[in-house]
């Protein structure tokens, strides 16, 4: 008599459980990524998801946030965090980034139009160009709600080894134990 383990039976039950604790652990994400916003307009046009995906015996997840998402979280013009993973690309390579603009506070543009961060077609006249629209009042800076950033740090600190100790403590690796002649 001996005993055979059935590897493949034990992956499939681990997995399943695995992708209802991850995606109970994202639903966390998105509501402590929700509750950290603090800058009313960005805050109200912000969206978050994530999303789990299985692929034969791999689970992928995906966290996206929108433009408004990301602006709350890292701040705007002259407070936002040069740590947002796409501001440095913004910043380099984006075509739509304002040329006239030498850092982080906003400035006015030249004559003509332009895609914003929230993909929306503007005309400009440019008669504020060069200009700091931060330091004369037409524009406030956001302060950063590091939303995004805590709600990461929950995710991979908290959410996802829990989720990892529940799907394994779910798991009944006995059954998966057979007993041939």
């Amino acid at each position: 008599m001996a005993l055979r383990f059935n590897i493949n039976g034990l992956t499939n039950e681990l997995l399943a459980y695995l992708e209802i604790e991850i995606n109970f652990a994202f639903q966390n994400w998105e509501d402590e990524v929700r509750n950290g916003m603090k800058n009313g307009d960005l805050a109200n046009g912000a969206e978050v998801e994530a999303e789990l995906k299985r692929q034969g015996k791999k689970l992928i997840g995906y966290l996206k946030a929108n433009p408004a998402a990301l602006a709350d979280s890292y701040g705007t013009g002259s407070l936002m965090l040069e740590s947002n993973p796409l501001f440095s690309e913004y910043y380099k390579v984006d075509p739509n980034w304002n040329k006239a603009r030498p850092g982080k506070p906003i400035y006015g543009r030249p004559r003509g139009s332009y895609i914003n961060i929230f993909g929306e077609k503007v005309s400009t006249w440019g008669t504020a160009k060069d200009v700091n629209l931060e330091e004369i009042g037409i524009v406030e800076p956001s302060p950063p709600s590091l939303s995004i950033e805590n709600a990461n740090r929950w995710l991979y600190q908290t959410y996802l080894p829990r989720a990892y100790k529940l799907a394994i403590k779910q798991t009944d690796f006995g059954k998966y134990l057979i007993e041939t002649k």
